[in-house]
């Protein structure tokens, strides 16, 4: 089994090295915003525990630095919070090829129903009066139409990295690679520890899903139900039907979770990650409240 992983790692390492080489020109930036004095950062995530978990703690959060994601913008929280850093990774927002690829992963009234919010959300960025420092794949860098002054825009890689852990941990620490592209809140994570940030507490991060997965008896297809963001209006549908199996939407889910282990494992003697969701089901990071973090108890 050593040998099998050691030329597993030695692979990816491989390949690891090739995509750089081929892809000098897109080398992360954000590295630029480490500061060995970065404290604290509140990753705010859309789970919907996150409306009652921050209420009557917003202006203390405010206080803070804050990283919000995807759609967030659209919500009166983000005029409340005034982050200071968001990230968006979905393809959708960034690559007209990539919209076409993804939109092979979900039927037609399931795609337009996901696409007009991304509409919205740079119609927002390209409105709003707030500076923040924007964070988005650097492969993608080319397709981002944002035009705002108030907005600057650092990158990070797309690129999925698991093979020697030695090189693991610099991969993630430069924003070089990713232990998965599966979720949002990953990449989050990974910017908070590029920035050099101590201590990284989570809201909004449920990463309860699959509670919803089913496949229709009589259709033989997937599809997840009760998926809902903080902000999701409750009259909304809230079923969404995919062209890819169960057993690929469960894949993807397990390396998820693999990343969330492995980042608390290869960076837990340099900064802590504390989540502080009430609902959640990522049980590689030790929990915290909101009231404990806030009134000093950390």
């Amino acid at each position: 089994m050593q040998i099998k992983k050691f030329l597993h790692d030695s692979i990816e390492a491989l390949a690891f090295a090739k995509y750089w080489l081929l892809h000098l020109y897109a080398m992360p930036t954000i590295t630029k915003l480490y500061d060995k004095d970065n404290d604290e950062i509140f990753v705010v995530v859309n789970g919907p525990s996150l409306q009652g978990d921050i209420a009557g703690y917003e202006s203390l959060i405010a206080q803070k630095d804050v990283l919000m994601v995807n759609q967030a913008i659209q919500t009166p929280l983000f005029e409340i919070l005034k982050p200071k850093y968001y990230a968006i990774v979905d393809t959708i927002f960034l690559s007209e090829s990539y919209r076409k690829a993804v939109k092979t992963h979900f039927d037609e009234e399931s795609f337009d129903r996901v696409c007009v919010p991304f509409q919205k959300t740079f119609e927002l960025f390209n409105a709003t009066d707030h500076n923040f420092t924007l964070f988005v794949p650097s492969t993608f860098m080319e397709g981002l139409k944002i035009t705002n002054p108030r907005i600057s825009t650092y990158t990070f890689s797309l690129y999925d990295f698991r093979g020697f852990e030695w090189l693991e941990k610099i991969a993630y620490k430069k924003a070089l690679a990713m232990p998965s592209s599966d979720n949002i809140l990953i990449f989050a994570i990974v910017s908070a520890i590029a920035m050099g940030y101590k201590r990284i507490y989570l809201l909004g991060c449920d990463q309860n899903a699959f509670l919803g997965y089913y496949v229709d008896n009589k259709t033989n297809k997937f599809s997840m139900r009760n998926y809902k963001h903080f902000y999701t209006n409750n009259n909304e549908s809230d079923q969404v039907s995919y062209a890819f199996s169960l057993g690929e939407m469960l894949y993807h889910d397990s390396l998820m979770f693999r990343a969330y282990s492995q980042l608390q494992k290869l960076f837990a003697s340099e900064c802590a990650i504390f989540n502080c969701s009430s609902n959640s089901m990522i049980d590689a990071f030790p929990r915290a409240s909101l009231d404990s973090v806030l009134g000093g108890g950390g």
